[in-house]
């Protein structure tokens, strides 16, 4: 059964470093994780998890009540 849920705030370095091979731009992952940390579109948006089996598969930032973003699909975490 999936589940769609608020990221809780404990999930997000793990939320990021999902994105690290993509975006991470050959940075210091600590370089990666302090922009994802600092980044208005990130602060201001609400992540959402779709879980299935205790694994997140498709994680989602919505930037405002009318757009997500899927941000990273079909992952286990």
């Amino acid at each position: 059964m999936q589940k769609l849920r608020k990221a809780l705030s404990a999930e997000l370095t793990q939320i990021y470093m999902m994105g690290y091979d993509t975006w991470g731009e050959h940075q210091a992952v600590t370089a990666y994780l302090q922009e994802c940390r600092l980044s208005t579109k990130y602060q201001q948006g609400t992540w959402w998890v779709l879980e299935e089996q205790r694994q997140h598969r498709t994680v989602f930032v919505s930037e405002s009540a009318h757009f997500l973003h899927i941000v990273y699909e079909n992952v286990g975490i």
